[in-house]
């Protein structure tokens, strides 16, 4: 048998039988995604990928090895069918999607555990789905240095300072609070001549003066002035129905002086009042 031009290769073509330099890259076809619509029919019993924007069914189809119907434009894969009713039977595989997908810019709706290499942009705010550890400090307030003191004189009911307070908005419904208050105390005693001892009270209030967290009592005989740097802590367990509700907390004080009608309790006297809130896990 004769031949026109080159006799035909009875193996695959290898290395030796292309010249080089012959094959240049735009000889090459590149993978396009095909805008017309791609027919189906027939059987398919390899492995198979299709790249196009839509696919018609032109034939009954058959599949027993792996069908892949896939495109790389910005938009779903869509199969219809012609004029008439088709069916799709075998036991392979058929599936569709995006060769390319967005990339993924937010955590909405992902579950999983963080790792140690994950950090927190600033500005980042928590949702109420995020869980801390018992223990975990989620938020710490401090109120910085308070001024506006004052003073009681024979006042036996306790007295909220609305201007040595601060307030927290807690994160979490079932949060705990840590309360860290300090304040300077001055006592003038007023030469106490009857000898009766005279009592100041220095407390910690919630919201108002009708809940008084916690107080301690100052005791003092026949003194002029008697100066404390007072301290107190107290770890609340507010009822947080609402944790976009800020809960204040104060200093407040109370004088039981006797008879004595010449001696005072100052507070915020001398040095400012600090009140530090910190929000704990539970």
């Amino acid at each position: 048998m004769s031949y026109l031009g080159r006799r035909g290769a009875t193996a695959p073509l290898n290395s030796a039988d292309i010249p080089d330099d012959v094959v240049q890259g735009t000889d090459i076809a590149y993978l396009e995604n095909d805008s017309t619509t791609q027919n189906l029919g027939g059987t398919y019993s390899t492995e198979r990928m299709y790249l196009n924007d839509s696919y018609t069914l032109n034939d009954d189809v058959t599949v027993t090895g792996h069908l892949a119907l896939g495109s790389i434009a910005d938009s779903d894969v869509l199969i219809t069918q012609d004029s008439t009713e088709r069916t799709i039977t075998g036991s392979g595989t058929i599936e569709s999607g995006r060769l390319m997908n967005d990339p993924t810019t937010s955590l909405t709706g992902m579950t999983g555990e963080l790792g140690s290499t994950v950090t927190q942009a600033s500005g980042y705010t928590l949702g109420s789905g995020v869980t801390f550890p018992a223990g975990h400090v989620i938020q710490t307030v401090h109120s910085g240095a308070l001024s506006g003191g004052g003073s009681h004189n024979n006042h036996y009911v306790w007295v909220a300072s609305s201007t040595n307070s601060s307030t927290i908005t807690p994160l979490k419904a079932n949060s705990k609070i840590l309360i860290i208050l300090s304040c300077d105390i001055l006592v003038t005693g007023g030469n106490n001549s009857t000898g009766i001892r005279q009592r100041g009270y220095v407390g910690m209030y919630k919201t108002d003066s009708s809940n008084i967290l916690v107080s301690q009592q100052i005791m003092v005989d026949d003194v002029s002035d008697f100066y404390l740097n007072f301290t107190m802590n107290y770890l609340d367990s507010p009822t947080i129905s609402d944790p976009t509700i800020p809960i204040t907390y104060g200093l407040a004080t109370k004088a039981y002086w006797g008879s004595n009608s010449n001696s005072e309790l100052y507070y915020d006297d001398g040095g400012p009042t600090h009140i530090t809130m910190m929000e704990i896990a539970q």
